[in-house]
């Protein structure tokens, strides 16, 4: 007969048994990164709190999807978000903590009985629940709460402890990576609900830079502001990336997605491979390769401004 395929996730141990760990369906892609919904779930199942969680992909803007965890509490048992948060941290990676949780007092199901994580989904969007890590749209957060949770993304990004950051030291010194840096905006735009941009980090570059500025704590010193040198024929005025597959990094996510590949053989008009080409390692001012992940042709429109 032939076989029917099921797309059930499994494990055999050493003794032969079978175990299903889940549905290929289920995996959370976010942002490139392959997380199996059960692998957390059982994490947080850990806490005698905990009666019940259940992990799926949500939407996201940027990432393509995220995790999120519902949480059935047991009875008369009490504990909070940021609880949840430290102890998935220190037993997950940070890429595996989920980014929302939410508390139900029950899950749906279906007719089968089974939980029913899409109806799951659709409420979260729907309701938008009122227990979760984020802050809500129009919500007005203190200081102290920002600092908080600015100290939590970039703990999460580092997989490091809160309390061993420095408010004073940049971000970037801190260990963030220019993608870390895009995450981090993402998501502290999600508590701030509204959109950041990336070149925040260059502006305020540390922790207690970044709180200043969105409590109003400190006002932009206006002797850091000069006029510009007539002598100076070009400014920077923005800052911004290309990359393969696409204008943004959505685009180069779902080019990733896709199965998209941009590794391809240098153009000569791009590089005179035979000025440069080594079959030598290590050789001086020459490559070992051919081939490199490129980006669509570029046009470039220079505007001059005359101050």
């Amino acid at each position: 007969g032939e076989w029917l395929f099921t797309s059930d996730l499994a494990r055999i141990d050493h003794d032969g048994f079978v175990y299903i760990e889940g549905r290929k369906s289920q995996v959370i892609n976010q942002g490139g990164y392959k997380i199996y919904p059960q692998e957390v779930a059982k994490v947080i199942e850990q806490l005698v709190e905990v009666e019940a969680c259940v992990v799926v992909a949500l939407p996201d803007d940027l990432l393509g999807s995220i995790v999120g965890a519902f949480i059935k509490l047991r009875q008369d048992q009490k504990i909070g978000a940021q609880s949840i948060s430290e102890h998935c941290l220190k037993n997950l990676s940070p890429v595996k903590s989920p980014r929302v949780l939410c508390f139900v007092e029950s899950f749906p199901m279906t007719k089968t009985m089974k939980i029913d994580s899409g109806q799951l989904v659709k409420d979260y969007l729907a309701r938008k629940p009122t227990e979760r890590t984020e802050t809500k749209v129009g919500q007005k957060i203190s200081e102290e709460k920002l600092y908080d949770q600015i100290q939590i993304i970039v703990a999460r990004l580092l997989g490091q402890a809160q309390t061993i950051l420095d408010d004073n030291t940049p971000l970037m010194e801190l260990g963030l990576t220019s993608l870390m840096l895009v995450d981090f905006c993402h998501e502290l735009g999600n508590v701030l609900a509204i959109k950041i941009s990336t070149t925040l980090v260059f502006t305020y570059p540390t922790i207690r830079e970044i709180v200043e500025h969105f409590s109003g704590a400190k006002e932009t010193p206006q002797e850091n502001l000069r006029e510009l040198d007539s002598n100076e024929p070009i400014a920077i005025v923005g800052m911004s990336c290309r990359l393969p597959g696409g204008e943004t990094p959505r685009d180069f996510w779902k080019f990733l997605e896709a199965g998209g590949n941009s590794v391809a053989q240098v153009s000569p008009n791009r590089l005179d491979l035979e000025k440069v080409y080594s079959e030598r390692p290590q050789s001086p001012g020459k490559t070992i390769t051919r081939s490199a992940s490129l980006l669509l042709p570029l046009t470039f429109l220079i505007e001059i401004y005359l101050v």
